[in-house]
């Protein structure tokens, strides 16, 4: 039975990823988690190594001994990737798998943010090497993936990377199960008593839902322990089950929020993107994507769409881990 190290168990989308590895049942599944946290694994039946991620020594012995690591905790790291990919790569040296599944995120190519939609802004596809290959060194998450590509093809480790649009959904971890996108703009609109975008608000951004995420890593995860070629960024797996321009989102948000009584108008203030009062990160950019590879090579089939039925399923679920509602009360 593969050995499994887990980074993010406690989080939004690694806790999530702990409920599937339990259900499939084919995993020694061991997480890494904070001090303080430790008993919210635990009391999964799941064993727990305690340590931050400056602890780079224990990263890197703990990842020795294990087949696969899923980093689904961090996407910035230098140092922790590298602890991570030394580890793996003495791993394989001592007859282990060797397996990397690391979370990045759409970030990685996002335009500035205007709060308006650059219509020369590129789609970036999966399938399309080159343009993964192009992808500016100085983004947001990039020397990271570099850096695994790197080991990769160097036949270090056996790596894919899993790169997200903004993930939305309830979650089904031990700990935090609802994500940062809807629940910060809701939050943003509770106070000033609207929904606010950035600019005109004609910028998109892909999103996908929780489930989708994992369920492509766990497709990703048996990939790659079927396989000991190197690949680079020919396993690089966006993740997208369609996109959104943040003033319809806004617009119907604001409906939602306002149903609940919890705005006092549903009229949209738009602010300029550098405003102290615009929201925050992915609703003042674009970025744009198509997760071809994913779907042709792995099979993966997303099931949830972030439409009008869809936000507002997001929205009461938040709303009831914050106690504003309770489940069956409309």
């Amino acid at each position: 039975m593969p050995s499994v190290c887990l980074l993010g168990a406690t989080g939004f989308l690694g806790g999530s990823v702990l409920t599937d590895l339990q259900k499939d049942g084919s995993y020694e599944i061991t997480a890494l988690v904070r001090p303080g946290k430790e008993q919210l694994v635990s009391a999964r039946g799941v064993r727990v190594v305690t340590g931050s991620f400056s602890d780079l020594a224990l990263i890197e012995h703990t990842s020795s001994a294990h087949d696969i690591v899923i980093n689904a905790a961090d996407s910035d790291d230098l140092p922790l990737t590298r602890s991570i990919n030394r580890g793996l790569a003495q791993a394989r040296k001592n007859g282990k798998k060797g397996v990397l599944v690391h979370v990045s995120g759409t970030q990685l190519i996002e335009s500035p943010p205007t709060g308006n939609l650059d219509e020369g802004w590129p789609v970036y596809d999966d399938s399309d090497l080159a343009q993964i290959k192009d992808i500016d060194e100085l983004a947001l998450h990039r020397e990271i993936d570099l850096e695994i590509a790197r080991a990769d093809l160097s036949g270090e480790i056996i790596a894919s990377i899993i790169c997200p649009g903004l993930i939305y959904g309830l979650g089904t971890g031990p700990d935090k199960i609802i994500s940062a996108l809807t629940p910060s703009m809701m939050s943003l609109a509770m106070k000033r008593g609207q929904v606010v975008v950035a600019g005109r608000g004609t910028n998109i951004w892909p999103d996908v839902h929780v489930q989708d995420v994992v369920d492509l890593i766990m497709l990703s995860l048996k990939h790659n322990l079927g396989t000991s070629k190197p690949a680079g960024f020919e396993r690089f797996y966006f993740a997208e089950n369609g996109e959104h321009a943040k003033l319809p989102y806004a617009r119907t948000l604001a409906s939602l929020l306002s149903s609940h009584h919890l705005i006092t108008t549903t009229d949209i203030l738009h602010v300029p993107a550098g405003d102290a009062r615009a929201p925050g990160w992915a609703n003042n950019t674009t970025s744009r994507c198509r997760a071809t590879r994913a779907r042709k090579e792995l099979g993966w089939t997303p099931r949830f769409k972030m439409d009008e039925e869809g936000l507002g399923r997001d929205v009461r679920d938040i709303l009831e881990v914050w106690g504003k509602v309770n489940r069956g009360s409309e």
